[in-house]
């Protein structure tokens, strides 16, 4: 299935979005992953075009056998449809060496991303993305970096794929890129945008991941908000949370943008429940499932957070909410 070729802000389609995915077997005799694959495959069958996917893709960590049964595992529904991807820490985040990294090039000359709030660790196993960036070609737009940041339309939507693992301060490679891509959006063509990166820049599990959200706040928060955003996906987390509309840390209404976290594909579940009071959270499980966006015209998008551990076929719907035009 390929992008659809029209000139339709009202045009109707659904895709499956989703982080955190590998090859995991946490239950008995099934495994997170094959039920994501599962309800996966059984939504595009039913008409979902296409899949992103935003970090920790395989947990291969240096396994190139683990990357082979990762994409044994996705071909059922990966065959069908587009399928999306950007890196995650443990695709790419080495603390010494990097010599052979693929993010360091003409567009972006700087090194690893280590600001003073970040906390570096060798999450990828020596990759330093030289698996993903071989195995995945992503579409490629003016002052883009391969699978590491770029963007494309689908319809009357545009998507911004990011790294969260890299500099996106203000003259950096990456913010040039996102500027400059914001700035180019024609929104009577396509009126939804939606921002997708692997670390969230809204969730408070853990108080030492917090500090990251903060940064990443700092780095990404300003610019989103100017150009109206509409929709954040990340995940990282192993888990799910849906926030109401927020800027500067806040609850809100008027200005803010909607951030989900969906980093239950597969990985094991996280232990925190340190979202669930928060002024500014919707709504929060520890389960695995799958996000689903369905835009339903040039107006509304429909989200629904569709658990798997209930029915590995087909899921079940356990959270859903309107994002409507203001």
């Amino acid at each position: 299935v390929s992008a659809p070729l029209l000139d339709d802000p009202d045009y109707n389609f659904s895709f499956i979005a989703y982080g955190d995915m590998g090859t995991w077997s946490h239950v008995k005799n099934a495994s997170a992953a094959v039920a994501t694959a599962k309800i996966s495959t059984s939504q595009v069958l039913s008409g979902a075009r296409r899949i992103d996917h935003f970090g920790d893709i395989s947990y291969a960590k240096g396994v190139s056998g683990t990357w082979d049964a990762w994409f044994d595992l996705i071909e059922p529904y990966a065959s069908k449809v587009p399928y999306m991807v950007t890196i995650g820490n443990h695709e790419f985040d080495y603390v010494s060496g990097g010599e052979n990294d693929p993010s360091i090039n003409s567009i972006n000359p700087q090194p690893a991303f280590k600001p003073d709030w970040w906390q570096s660790a060798s999450d990828s196993g020596g990759e330093c993305g030289v698996p993903m960036h071989n195995r995945f070609t992503m579409p490629s737009n003016p002052l883009s970096n391969g699978i590491f940041w770029y963007s494309f339309d689908y319809a009357n939507t545009h998507t911004i794929m990011l790294s969260s693992e890299h500099n996106c301060t203000e003259g950096s490679p990456q913010y040039k890129f996102l500027e400059s891509d914001l700035e180019g959006v024609d929104r009577k063509k396509t009126p939804w945008v939606f921002v997708e990166f692997h670390r969230p820049m809204y969730n408070r599990e853990d108080s030492a991941q917090y500090e990251i959200a903060l940064g990443m706040q700092s780095e990404f928060e300003p610019i989103l908000l100017k150009y109206e955003v509409d929709l954040v996906l990340a995940g990282h987390f192993h888990s799910y949370l849906r926030t109401s509309r927020v800027a500067n840390d806040k609850r809100d209404e008027e200005n803010g943008i909607v951030h989900i976290t969906v980093g239950s594909a597969g990985a094991s579940l996280d232990a925190s429940d340190g979202c669930s009071e928060l002024e500014w959270t919707e709504y929060f499980t520890q389960n695995w499932g799958v996000g689903k966006v369905t835009v339903e015209n040039r107006t509304h998008v429909k989200w629904e957070f569709i658990e798997n551990h209930d029915d590995h076929n087909h899921g079940a719907v356990v959270d859903e909410t309107w994002i409507i035009k203001r």
